[in-house]
């Protein structure tokens, strides 16, 4: 996706999405792009064109492509034109460097060279993409650095073991057009974040992503899709809990965390094992999607009125220890363990054999669980 550009001076202004953009450009024969992983600076028609290399394919002409950007570009006129040796694009991250005869180079060309990205050597070394594009492709906060275009957050800036307070991570620089989705390499493990935890952009939080952490907040995630094996482990959220779209919370999850109040799980599937070990839920509970609690996953929570678990197929040894149901809807054949539901677990595990362990509702009259349906 190299292209040949020869010398001329364009000063033209056209209209894009309403805006007046004015472009110039001054070049002698050269080879030009953005070095930049995933975009890509193209001539086409008289006008520079932005275009994203996730929407391009080799068989996909350039001409089909959409103007997705305009931009300016400034290069001094070069006394000297180039000798170009070799340049080669490489689809998977890595580049071999553009290769000049830099003896028929003017020194002001290079430096030109230089501030556009370009990589300049006399050597066929291959140099990291990443590194090429990162004024470009990276933003830091002093904590954080931030990829533009995965929008995902790939390194702390801090040393293992800072403490400080977690900030409002949703979007970065609180524009919409950062989100944070992302966390990659599990670079927050061993920082310890304090205060609350709000990211509501962010899908995944990977097994221990920040186990070494001691938030002591508010929790925050409306579209985390999965929440790993602890994830949390040592920090101790309060308040309440809302995950409408989390299928997923790991072992030991939110271990020694405190939530209390009402819990939100509309769509979760599997609740692992002491995943809110300590925390202290009340009312009732509602988890239409869920099929498998873990051993001790609300031991310390005080539920009580209806459970709704119209799916489930296997509740935990003491998985609700200390709660005290008087309605339960359950699903086919499931497999349930001591203690699991708290007051009345033996009975309700008695009645609920004895009914061929059919699904459907089972309400307690003060001796036995009534099936309903």
């Amino acid at each position: 996706l190299f292209y040949n550009y020869y010398y001329k001076v364009l000063q033209e202004y056209i209209t894009l999405t309403g805006k007046v953009v004015r472009l110039k450009a001054y070049f002698d024969p050269l080879t030009f792009s953005s070095l930049s992983k995933k975009r890509i600076v193209y001539w086409q028609n008289n006008y520079w064109k932005l275009l994203k290399i996730s929407d391009w394919s080799p068989k996909k002409s350039v001409v089909s492509v959409t103007l997705l950007k305009m931009i300016d570009v400034e290069v001094p006129k070069i006394e000297k034109k180039p000798v170009i040796v070799s340049g080669t694009w490489q689809f998977s991250g890595w580049l071999k460097p553009l290769l000049i005869d830099t003896e028929h180079v003017s020194v002001d060309f290079l430096e030109t060279l230089g501030k556009q990205g370009v990589i300049i050597s006399n050597k066929a070394e291959l140099v990291n993409l990443n590194e090429i594009g990162d004024t470009v492709r990276y933003l830091t906060d002093g904590i954080s650095k931030y990829d533009k275009y995965d929008y995902s957050i790939v390194e702390c800036l801090l040393p293992a073991d800072t403490q400080i307070a977690f900030p409002d991570y949703t979007n970065i620089d609180g524009l919409r057009a950062r989100p944070v989705m992302e966390i990659k390499n599990l670079c927050f493990r061993y920082i310890k974040f304090t205060g609350d935890f709000v990211m509501n952009n962010l899908e995944v939080v990977n097994n221990f992503e920040f186990y070494e952490s001691i938030f002591d907040g508010i929790f925050e995630g409306i579209k985390i899709k999965n929440i790993g094996n602890n994830a949390f482990t040592n920090s101790n959220f309060s308040g309440s809990l809302n995950l409408p779209s989390c299928t997923v919370i790991g072992n030991n999850a939110f271990y020694l965390s405190n939530f209390s109040g009402s819990l939100n799980l509309p769509v979760c599937e599997y609740i692992g094992i002491e995943a809110f070990y300590f925390s202290n839920f009340s009312g009732s509970l509602n988890l239409p999607r869920c099929m498998y609690i873990g051993e001790y996953a609300f031991v310390e929570s005080n539920f009580s009125g209806e459970l709704n678990l119209p799916l489930c197929e296997q509740i935990g040894e003491q998985a609700f220890l200390n709660s005290n149901f008087t309605q339960i809807t359950i699903g086919a054949n499931a497999t349930l363990e001591a203690d699991c539901i708290g007051a009345h677990s033996q009975e309700f595990i008695d009645d609920y054999t004895a009914n061929n362990k059919k699904a459907g509702t089972y309400v307690w009259n003060g001796q036995h669980w009534i099936y309903q349906n």
